[in-house]
């Protein structure tokens, strides 16, 4: 009786001996880019049912991570005028296409003075997958927690239908986030200059985008319709020389444009 007794005190640390299997990690594949349509020229520069920061504003203050997982501050965008950019995630071919564009007018955004930043839910280590497919040579940043997508007022939360209809595609937000909160960014951009944005552009449509050159293949604004020299395009924006908010500080005004390498858009005090 009593080496059974013992035989049974033993199960319990027999079993904690036992080798266990680690949880695996999960793989992590960029989506293939596939060409977004250029947002139409009268429509660059605005906030669709008011989301994002309206021009004038300081952003909230946040600290989310890198794709190496290291810190990164919202005090970092005091530090030069920034580019913003809001994507969905690396699941996501048209943010895809858009990081690959934005990576390959890095020197472009370098030369003007701008920095860039991409900002996604997606947990770091699924951050890093796109970073390294399109070599992206600027911060590709993880906000699982939705730290820096609360700060831009740029949050969209999916129905159930709508992540059926993602799981559809093959594409497991849960897994790209890490979390179940089923939320992402609504595609936006913007330009944050001494602190405040400066500029501002979000929009559900997930398949139309600005550009960061303006390619022709959208109508012209009045006026510009045979200036083919005349772009409208993120370079040409943040290098605009008349930015200003509008009346409602929804939409940026777009002045006739001179030279689109010309980095001077006021101050706003």
């Amino acid at each position: 009786m009593r080496l059974l007794f013992r035989l049974l005190l033993l199960v319990p640390l027999l079993s904690a001996c036992e080798p266990r299997t680690p949880p695996v990690a999960p793989k992590f594949e960029a989506s293939p880019p596939k060409a977004f349509t250029e947002t139409a020229d009268d429509a660059v520069g605005t906030r669709e049912d008011g989301l994002g920061l309206a021009v004038g504003v300081v952003p909230p203050s946040f600290e989310i991570r890198d794709f190496r997982g290291e810190p990164f501050s919202s005090a970092k965008l005091s530090d030069a005028d920034t580019l913003v950019v809001f994507y969905r995630g690396g699941w996501c071919p048209y943010c895809n296409f858009q990081i690959r564009e934005l990576s390959q007018s890095h020197e472009k955004f370098e030369a003007l003075g701008v920095s860039l930043v991409a900002i996604s839910v997606d947990r770091a280590d699924a951050a890093a997958v796109t970073q390294r497919a399109y070599d992206v040579p600027f911060p590709v940043l993880s906000d699982p927690d939705l730290n820096a997508h609360e700060a831009f007022n740029v949050v969209l939360q999916l129905g159930s239908v709508g992540v059926a209809g993602l799981a559809a595609y093959g594409h497991d937000i849960k897994k790209w986030s890490g979390k179940d909160h089923h939320k992402m960014a609504v595609p936006a951009v913007f330009l944050v200059r001494d602190g405040k944005v400066a500029w501002a552009h979000v929009a559900r449509d997930y398949k139309t985008r600005p550009s960061t050159e303006h390619s022709g293949s959208s109508p012209r604004p009045e006026g510009l319709e045979h200036d083919r020299e005349q772009q409208v395009g993120l370079l040409s924006l943040v290098g605009h020389p008349g930015l200003e908010p509008g009346a409602n500080g929804s939409r940026t005004q777009l002045p006739r444009m001179r030279n689109p390498l010309d980095l001077t858009i006021p101050r706003i005090t």
